[in-house]
Order: C-alpha cells, then structure tokens, then sequence
C-alpha cells in the first residue's frame, strides 16, 4: 500500500484547514493539537509481504468537541461497556482544491472518538466532503466496518482514487474506490477490492489483479 500520491497540490494553509473543519462540523469547538501525531500503518499477521500504510499520518491532528450527528457517529461515540458516549473526536484531514472551483474543497476526513470503545461496525469514521469555507455541500461515508486506515489517496484532474480498509468474517480487505468530481458531486465509478486477507487461509492472501466495475 501507498501513502499519500497526489497530482493536485494539497492546501496546508492552517487558516483554511480550520474553516473547512468548522464547516464540517458546524457549531462545534475545533482545536489544533500541535504536539499530537497518529499513524495506524500496520504489517497484518496473515501475510509479511502486505503492508497497510496511513494516508494520513503527516497530517496534523485536530481534536473537534461536540454531540455525534449522525447514527454512525453515535455508534464510534459509544463506550461499550459503560454506554456513555464521547463528544471529542481526533480528527485528521486532507484538503484539495476542488477540481474547477476555486472557492471549493475536496476534503478527506478521518476521525474516532477519545475515550470511546465502539462496536466493530464503527470503529473509526472516514468522510468525504465537498465544501466551501463555511457550508458543505456534498459528503459521502466510506465503510467503516473494522476500518483502520486510509491506504492511498491520488487525486488527478477530477477523478478521486482512495483505498481504505475494513473487514469482518475472518478476512481483512482493502477496498480501492474510483470517483468522478467532474459533476461537483461524488460519482462513484468504480469500486472493488484491491487487497484481500484470509485469517484462515493465509495462502490465499494478497493483492486482487481484475479490478470489478460496480
């Protein structure tokens, strides 16, 4: 797997990034932590020669303060075995210009909750947003099942490519997603598995050849 490969220029404006996240996350308190770094880059146990990077472990941390908004983040939100459920998220992103917008912003956002113990199905939370510097306009959430990391992001002219992790049943897949942005809206092109691990089966492990159209 590949850390970040990208032929749009990423925006490290600090200024920007903080708006975008404000817009995100609308009302909530947002706050930069500086001394903070995460990568969940990982060899899994079934194979040595398979390695899943963190797309995003170069990014700063941001820690975001409020309710969860939606189903899925009230179940990463959740502790398990008290029920109490967290309002902090570590919150970690990667923001491009929005292929033909220049007020616009492609943002790739991955987050879980501080002090949270979810269920399997919401482990931690991938997003990705169209939005402006002070409303979204259009986000889609990939699986979140067993999900890790963030493998990959390329971004070139306006087709979006990201891999990213999940699993469930014995197995450890990476999931590859093919994005057309030309429409200013998330069109999903392709979607296929890039990678596949078999607990069981270590001998059937490794990476899929034939890319499945959806």
């Amino acid at each position: 797997m590949h850390i970040v490969f990208a032929l749009a220029a990423l925006i490290t404006d600090e200024s920007v990034r903080l708006r975008v996240l404000e817009a995100i996350f609308p009302k909530m308190h947002v706050t930069a932590t500086p001394t903070r770094s995460i990568d969940d880059s990982f060899r899994p146990r079934q194979s040595s020669y398979i390695f899943f990077d963190d797309a995003l472990k170069r990014e700063p941390v941001y820690r975001v303060t409020g309710p969860p908004h939606s189903e899925i983040d009230r179940c990463a939100a959740e502790h398990l075995g008290t029920l109490a459920r967290s309002n902090t998220r570590e919150v970690r992103v990667l923001v491009f210009q929005w292929p033909g917008f220049s007020d616009q912003f492609l943002v790739i956002a991955q987050y879980r909750y501080l002090g949270a113990l979810p269920a399997f199905a919401c482990e931690s939370i991938v997003r990705l947003y169209r939005t402006g510097l002070d409303r979204v306009f259009d986000e889609t959430t990939l699986e979140t099942t067993h999900h890790t990391v963030v493998n990959a992001v390329r971004l070139v002219d306006s087709r979006l490519h990201i891999e990213s992790d999940l699993g469930g049943g014995g197995s450890h897949l990476s999931e590859f997603l093919a994005f057309d942005l030309s429409e200013a809206k998330f069109r999903t092109e392709m979607r296929t598995v890039s990678v596949a691990l078999n607990r069981s089966s270590p001998w059937q492990n490794g990476a899929i050849d034939t890319l499945q159209t959806s």
